[in-house]
């Protein structure tokens, strides 16, 4: 009986080791697995703070790079500019040199124009009146004489004219007073003062402008360009031409027409004349008639329409000679 109370409770015994064994190996376990857990947490949040530091990083450079190119496109942007303005500054430097030397080149010939072609005048003038001082010219010499004269002054009024003008014009005195004009009156103004001269060389002048035709213009200017242009065809129209004066609306343009049937223009000088920068050459043709000119007519043409807001043109008349046309606003 003892021994059987003993071996009972030597198994019971037995059990309550190996309880505490199995509790003591599910603690170690636990504890195994609460470290393995914190060992893996920290894993984590080292990957964790390494990935927002990579992230930052990233970021950063991200930032540096967007800086960085931003910076080179500015700089890019800016060389560009630069040299654009200096591209367009020397494109404008050039075009005023070419045009100070154009101006220079029409300084010298008017200078040379003036000197010798006054002279003569004068002289003419003087040495007229001693011959009406002296009343020993025959009348027939009288009239030859004074037709001569009157020729010569009014080759020098013209001359005078246009050369005051274009002085004015590039000194900025000139200001246009547009206004709504009617162009056949303006064009028979013209005509009227041209037509002896027209006459003595048997040139039909023929204003077929309509009444009432309207454009904005200064009367003044717009009646000095129609005067050269009038003038030049007559003194490039050979005995018995034809100069007509025309107009016709374009949009809200009036084109007005010279046209002549003299010599014409070269297809080199259209060429030229048609150009955006035209200044004239400052030199002048000899007419069919030996007739003179200061070569400024064609550049207060183009001076005059252009302060009108307007546009001058040449072209070959079919027919022989040449169409000058005026483009103003309606």
């Amino acid at each position: 009986m003892i021994k059987k109370k003993t071996l009972q409770r030597l198994t019971f015994l037995k059990k309550q080791v190996d309880l505490e064994i199995d509790r003591e190996v599910q603690k170690n376990k636990f504890e195994r697995a609460k470290l393995q857990s914190k060992y893996e947490t920290s894993l984590r949040d080292r990957q964790i703070i390494k990935q927002d530091e990579q992230i930052k990083f990233d970021w950063r450079v991200k930032i540096f790079l967007t800086v960085a190119i931003t910076l080179v496109l500015l700089t890019a942007l800016v060389i560009f500019l630069n040299q654009r303005k200096t591209t367009r500054l020397n494109k404008i430097i050039s075009s005023q040199k070419r045009e100070l030397e154009q101006l220079g080149r029409v300084k010298d010939r008017i200078f040379s124009v003036v000197s010798h072609d006054l002279r003569t005048p004068v002289n003419s003038i003087i040495s007229f009146i001693q011959l009406l001082e002296g009343g020993t010219i025959e009348q027939e010499k009288l009239t030859k004489y004074a037709s001569s004269l009157r020729n010569n002054l009014s080759y020098t009024s013209t001359m005078m004219e246009n050369l005051l003008n274009w002085a004015a014009s590039q000194m900025q005195g000139f200001n246009p007073h547009l206004e709504s004009l009617d162009i056949e009156k303006v064009v028979a103004e013209v005509t009227r003062s041209m037509q002896d001269l027209a006459n003595q060389k048997g040139i039909s002048l023929n204003n077929n402008i309509e009444k009432f035709v309207t454009c904005k213009a200064d009367h003044n200017m717009l009646s000095l360009v129609i005067r050269n242009l009038l003038s030049n065809a007559i003194k490039f129209t050979d005995k018995g031409g034809k100069i007509t004066i025309d107009a016709i609306i374009v949009a809200e343009n009036l084109e007005i027409k010279i046209i002549d049937t003299g010599i014409g223009l070269k297809t080199a000088q259209i060429n030229h004349f048609n150009k955006p920068g035209y200044l004239g050459a400052g030199v002048s043709s000899l007419g069919t008639n030996n007739e003179k000119g200061t070569g400024l007519g064609l550049m207060l043409c183009r001076t005059f329409v252009g302060l009108m807001e307007g546009e001058i043109q040449v072209q070959p008349n079919p027919t022989g000679g040449t169409i000058f046309t005026i483009i103003l606003p309606r």
